[in-house]
């Protein structure tokens, strides 16, 4: 599309001829994921003997019959990025909602810098991002969507809704109805939103979904800011270019509980992301 008319259409073959400065132009998405790399240049793996968020023990279950989680244990810092990667239906989105206080766990226990913390209590520390950004679109305007969230001073709130409205390039649409917005746009407010809750530790839920690639580098910079700035951040996603710019640390649910922890120091660790998600999660070249 050019100038909301369409400018060219390409076939299968016109694809796969595509180079990178060619996807790049028309602002569309990597198609060859095997050869996406480990792009993160200042991963700095932060190591603690008590982490600054702990999940121990961690169950789940909707009925006696159906368990969702199993003992599940992870953790992280401060300044990190914790990738969460795992089949569909394999209980990432509901541990994402249990570490932010929005469902109850069967068991388990959690700490947030080295306290034990009540469940009922992670909401004061912990703010959630869902997949569909309608579930988190209440207000009349951007800007009021984004007070919604601030819980501080006038003059802080003026601050951090500034910020975020910077970091995700939304100032063009601030005033307008969330509701008039596209897909990417709404997805890029309630994760403005949740820069403004000023949360100490972040969870987005595929933030990244339906996002092109100008769109998913806005997003990933803001990431990038927010973990530098001290924030410790879990994605839930399966989106590989994505990842390859964020990710410091990955954490694989399995067979309903956490199966493997891994730091991202190299790009060969990247490596064992890729062929989970490609081999597991039915990606076609």
């Amino acid at each position: 599309m050019k100038d909301e008319k369409i400018d060219r259409e390409l076939k299968k073959n016109d694809i796969d001829n595509l180079n990178d400065s060619d996807i790049r132009a028309y602002k569309l998405r990597t198609f060859k994921l095997s050869n996406i790399k480990y792009e993160l240049k200042d991963n700095l793996i932060v190591n603690k003997q008590n982490a600054d968020f702990k999940v121990e023990n961690l169950s789940f279950s909707y009925d006696v019959n159906h368990s969702v989680l199993s003992n599940c244990n992870l953790e992280g810092n401060f300044g990190e990025t914790v990738a969460i990667v795992g089949h569909n239906g394999n209980g990432k989105t509901t541990l994402g909602k249990i570490m932010s206080g929005l469902l109850k766990a069967r068991s388990g226990q959690f700490f947030i810098e080295g306290k034990f913390t009540k469940q009922k209590n992670l909401y004061k520390s912990v703010y959630f991002v869902m997949q569909d950004a309608d579930y988190q679109l209440y207000s009349d305007s951007v800007v009021s969507e984004l007070m919604l969230s601030s819980m501080n001073s006038i003059k802080q709130n003026d601050e951090k809704i500034e910020n975020a409205i910077t970091l995700l390039n939304i100032s063009s649409f601030r005033n307008r109805h969330p509701q008039s917005l596209s897909g990417g746009q709404k997805q890029r407010v309630t994760i403005a939103a949740a820069i403004a809750s000023n949360k100490k530790i972040l969870i987005f839920d595929e933030p990244t979904s339906g996002l092109d690639y100008e769109n998913m580098k806005v997003v990933s910079e803001a990431i990038n800011t927010l973990r530098k700035k001290g924030i410790l951040i879990f994605v839930i996603s399966h989106d590989l270019e994505f990842l390859s710019r964020v990710a410091t640390k990955a954490v694989f649910i399995e067979n309903n509980t956490v199966s493997k922890r891994i730091n991202l120091k190299k790009s060969d660790d990247f490596e064992t992301i890729k062929r989970f998600l490609l081999q597991n999660e039915g990606y076609e070249e």
